[in-house]
């Protein structure tokens, strides 16, 4: 999100499309070791929110400039449509191969993505800002951005935690219920 959003505004939008497709196959491919399916879903899944976000961004911007609070309100509402669009898209897919729709599940997935998405894309406006008026002062925002990210991933870590704890609990009380 961060790197979207800064590339809404440094980039023209086929050009911002293929890199983010370029940068996820390569994530998704050498990282996650994705093949098939699941990496064709993924990429499309990114293309398709990169591109919602393209569009709205192009409707709502007054110019390609950071130059006022409008535009800024532009590039979040466009992270905030391309991580909405793609949880929905992630939702589907998840319920599709489980076989049912649990739609309790979706507002506590959006509701731990889309405060991280607008708080890296608020970041992201913040280096794309900086990127116009010195490029070299970008080295500035690399330990805050580490931060944030690794915050991000040991509360998401811990949460999962949590959740694979309180289903061992469930299962336990089951099976002693049974025993009983």
């Amino acid at each position: 999100d961060l790197v979207l959003v800064a590339g809404l505004y440094l980039m023209q939008p086929a050009a911002l499309i293929t890199a983010q497709l370029a940068g996820a196959a390569l994530a998704l491919v050498l990282h996650r070791r994705q093949s098939g399916l699941k990496l064709a879903f993924n990429l499309a899944q990114y293309a398709f929110s990169g591109c919602l976000a393209t569009v709205l961004f192009a409707a709502l911007a007054q110019d390609s400039a950071l130059s006022g609070a409008w535009n800024w309100v532009a590039g979040l509402a466009a992270v905030a449509v391309s991580t909405l669009s793609a949880g929905l898209c992630i939702f589907a897919a998840i319920s599709l191969s489980q076989g049912y729709l649990g739609l309790r599940a979706l507002p506590r997935m959006l509701a731990l993505s889309m405060p991280f998405a607008l708080a890296m894309a608020a970041f992201g406006l913040l280096a794309a800002q900086i990127a116009m008026q010195n490029a070299a002062s970008l080295i500035l925002l690399a330990l805050p951005s580490v931060l944030l990210i690794s915050a991000y991933r040991a509360y998401a870590k811990a949460r999962e935690q949590q959740n694979n704890l309180r289903l061992l609990h469930e299962v336990d009380d089951a099976c002693q219920c049974r025993l009983a």
